[in-house]
């Protein structure tokens, strides 16, 4: 008895495998590697556009594409910049991709380094005000280029706008005296 056609309730027929390719022939890529391509160059042109100037100029772009990215930075209306983005993407499909992600890759390194640089400073200026002196010997004796007389004298001055409830003026300068000792810059 035959099968019947497919319907929810039946199974899906199976596909025909591919047929054998003579060797060093590559399969051509399937639809779904195609659309997974396009979805990359689409996310890839709409990075570019998102990126900020001084970044967008640190990524090596020909000046056609420079000019169209410029162009969709500047297009606000959403069917106007989605067509754009869309171009973009187009125009990325035409050449190397490959030192613009390495550029982009860069950038989302420095990005995240600044971040966590930012997040031990953070970490150090809370300790510092909440353990004081305990904390002042630690971070003295990790990072023995620091003066501790100057960074004591500022400490206590942030406690005790903390506990006035001041406006946080020393420990925004408690901040910018540890970042270079603990942020590298």
């Amino acid at each position: 008895m035959a099968r019947p056609p497919w319907r929810p309730g039946n199974r899906r027929p199976q596909l025909e495998p591919e047929p054998d390719l003579p060797p060093g022939v590559e399969a051509p890529p399937s639809r779904t590697e195609k659309k997974t391509e396009a979805h990359k160059t689409r996310d890839l042109a709409a990075e570019l556009v998102a990126l900020a100037l001084p970044d967008l100029a640190a990524v090596p772009l020909e000046p056609a594409l420079r000019e169209q990215v410029e162009l969709a930075r500047r297009i606000t209306k959403h069917g106007g910049r989605r067509r754009q983005l869309q171009y973009v993407a187009k125009y990325l499909r035409t050449v190397d991709t490959a030192p613009i992600l390495e550029a982009i890759t860069r950038l989302r390194l420095h990005r995240h380094d600044h971040t966590l640089r930012t997040h031990a400073v953070e970490t150090w200026r809370r300790r510092l005000l909440r353990e004081g002196t305990a904390a002042l010997d630690a971070l003295v004796a990790e990072f023995p280029a620091i003066d501790r007389e100057a960074l004591e004298t500022l400490v206590e001055q942030a406690q005790r706008e903390a506990a006035a409830g001041q406006e946080k003026r020393r420990q925004r300068e408690l901040f910018r005296v540890l970042a270079p000792f603990i942020g590298g810059g």
